[in-house]
């Protein structure tokens, strides 16, 4: 109880709350109608895996890694607004449960709140928003303490 009244408090994004934003975003932009991709709003970090959080078991983490000239054998993401939507979206359904850093089987559902963080790290960074840059989407992020 004390956790979800915290959360309620927060700009940190649920599970739900990020479907129903993302959904909102473009697929596609330009005359060749290429894909959208994901990027965060530091430096030039993509979306990776989706992983149990290390700060808590129950709550979601989004993994990144770096494109661009921060990673010079990969000049560009390649996540797609489709394809992080897939994501986020199957890890709703019943049957899949992520496996905490420890041990144990956690399911994730609309209330889950939304980190970003490498599988094993438990970074304070949570997901606030997301944001239409034309040719891409950025996640928007902000520091929440547990």
């Amino acid at each position: 109880m004390k956790r979800e009244s915290v959360l309620n408090n927060l700009p940190q994004l649920n599970l739900g709350e990020l479907i129903e934003q993302l959904e909102k975003m473009p697929r596609v932009w330009g005359e060749k109608k290429e894909p959208v991709t994901v990027e965060f709003d530091f430096g030039t970090a993509f979306p990776t895996r989706l992983a149990s959080w290390r700060g808590s078991y129950s709550e979601l983490a989004i993994g990144y890694s770096w494109c661009g000239y921060d990673k010079n054998d990969q000049h560009f993401g390649n996540i797609t607004v489709d394809l992080l939507l897939e994501e986020l979206k199957n890890a709703l359904r019943p049957d899949v449960y992520f496996t905490g850093w420890k041990g144990g089987d956690f399911y994730m559902d609309e209330e889950t709140p939304v980190w970003v963080s490498n599988e094993g790290n438990g970074s304070h960074t949570g997901i606030t928003g997301v944001h239409d840059d034309g040719f891409q989407v950025i996640l928007m992020t902000g520091y929440f303490e547990y």
